[in-house]
């Protein structure tokens, strides 16, 4: 834990944050439609394979947003990884520098 003033950033946890997103994503772009067509002679059949349907439909939609938003904080989580792995780099080579 950090003192107040002091930023504490594990770099191992954001790598791992990075690795279940990709995880995720992937998961997700595997999913599709995996239903077997429904009977539609039968009674009350064709409502149900309608609304199961419009479900897949919006399923899809939301499954595509979803993916889109992971990716989006996949970049982020890599970035701030790159950033801060940079910014403790430089802190590191400036102490260093101002310690001889």
């Amino acid at each position: 834990m950090s003192a107040p003033g002091e930023l504490f950033v594990d770099f191992d946890e954001l790598g791992r944050i990075q690795q279940e997103l990709s995880t995720l994503i992937g998961a997700l772009s595997e999913l599709g439609s995996r239903r077997a067509p429904l009977p539609g002679d039968e009674i009350g059949a064709r409502e149900v394979a309608d609304a199961v349907g419009h479900f897949e439909q919006s399923w899809q939609g939301g499954r595509d947003q979803l993916i889109e938003n992971l990716r989006a904080c996949q970049e982020y989580a890599a970035l701030a990884l790159e950033h801060y792995t940079k910014t403790e780099t430089m802190l590191e080579d400036t102490m260093d520098g101002g310690a001889s």
